[in-house]
């Protein structure tokens, strides 16, 4: 397990939240930052950062849509809204 990779993930979410230009919904962000960690002290994902990541967004009920290395953007199944920022 590489601690590492689990930073990469969540960094990626984080910078998803500032390039969309709003503040995160935190209780998607909360969930989201449990489940990288949960599936990180419990998967093998050498240094698969995004799988990681989309494995941990599946866990709480989200999709992500890459743009090369970036997140283009997350939906939350049922509330897609919410996953882009919007309020």
């Amino acid at each position: 397990m590489d601690p590492a990779i689990g930073e990469r993930a969540a960094a990626a979410l984080d910078a998803y939240w500032v390039r969309v230009g709003l503040p995160p919904d935190q209780d998607t962000a909360t969930r989201a930052h449990a489940a990288i960690r949960n599936r990180l002290s419990n998967g093998d994902y050498d240094q698969n950062w995004q799988a990681l990541f989309e494995d941990a967004m599946a866990d709480i009920g989200c999709s992500v849509d890459w743009d090369g290395q970036a997140v283009r953007s997350i939906t939350v199944w049922g509330r897609p809204s919410v996953a882009r920022g919007e309020r």
